[in-house]
């Protein structure tokens, strides 16, 4: 990393009982070699030997503690109270940061200083870090947010200055909270903007939100599209979501709750396509969702 001036950049780690990841999160913060870092390790009061790990890396923390708290929300928002940086991201106990992810992301703010929320492209990778596939970025609009499919979170860093605008996530949600947070800071002004770079990969595992709480997932959606949505959208939106609800099912294999969301949806759209390219490329292996996919976010970026 250069010798020029970096601002203090604080990253918080909410944890809970994901020790076999966490030590992978850990060092993908700490081996950035960022020079004026302040990391923050917020454990829940893990039994799995999540503490013990921990322990090991505290003199490289600014802070940790291990207590229960109310949730991964708030676990973010204790981490938000004691950050001090200029510039503050947070990275769950089973996602990591890829090599030179702080150099692109803060050196992307300095350079932009217009600029209040910067995000990037993302890997997905399995259970064991193996890689399945990038989820490019891309700019976006408010009814783009109400699709909940931008920005990747682990990619988001964000100025104080929007922190302290949009306050702290809001605890009602667990698994939406940061398409809600997108969304808050979006409709009071604050700037996002896309870099074009690799920043973070995001593990995709039996126990990980994301997997396990499809359906609960869904509810936090559709409170987002009556809270945040134009009325006249609000219809094509909630069965877009009921569709996107229906593929991540799909790709569970779970086809009969599948089914049902496709139903409710009660439009044909195009998601529905896609929705019938998950179940073709789950049967026979094929890339035909995938590939399409591909090929689509590249032709957006482009646009």
């Amino acid at each position: 990393m250069s010798s020029r001036h970096w601002p203090r950049l604080s990253i918080i780690t909410p944890s809970f009982n994901q020790a076999q990841f966490l030590e992978a999160t850990l060092r993908s913060v700490l081996d950035q070699g960022y020079p004026n870092l302040e990391y923050i390790v917020i454990d829940g009061g893990s039994t799995d030997g999540s503490v013990e790990i921990i322990r090991r890396y505290a003199d490289r923390l600014a802070y940790w503690v291990s207590e229960k708290d109310n949730g991964q929300s708030d676990a973010i928002n204790k981490g938000l109270a004691c950050a001090s940086g200029e510039i503050v991201a947070w990275l769950n106990s089973d996602d990591t940061y890829l090599p030179g992810a702080f150099e692109a992301q803060v050196g992307y703010l300095c350079a932009h200083p217009e600029v209040d929320v910067v995000y990037g492209d993302c890997v997905y990778t399995d259970a064991g870090g193996a890689a399945l596939y990038t989820a490019l970025g891309r700019p976006f609009s408010l009814v783009d947010l109400l699709k909940f499919t931008i920005p990747r979170q682990p990619t988001v860093f964000l100025r104080r200055a929007a922190i302290e605008r949009g306050g702290g996530l809001d605890h009602t949600f667990q698994y939406a909270m940061d398409a809600e947070y997108w969304l808050r800071l979006h409709v009071t002004g604050v700037r996002f903007a896309y870099n074009p770079k690799t920043i973070a990969t995001y593990r995709l595992h039996g126990s990980s939100k994301t997997v396990a709480g499809v359906r609960q997932m869904h509810l936090e959606c559709e409170r987002l599209i009556e809270r945040y949505a134009p009325e006249a959208e609000r219809p094509k939106l909630l069965a877009d979501a009921r569709l996107q609800t229906a593929m991540r099912l799909a790709e569970q294999g779970q086809w009969r709750e599948s089914w049902r969301y496709v139903v409710s949806a009660g439009v044909l759209r195009p998601r529905l396509l896609a929705y019938a390219a998950v179940a073709l490329e789950r049967f026979t292996g094929l890339p035909v969702y995938r590939a399409p996919l591909a090929w689509w976010m590249r032709r957006k970026q482009r646009g």
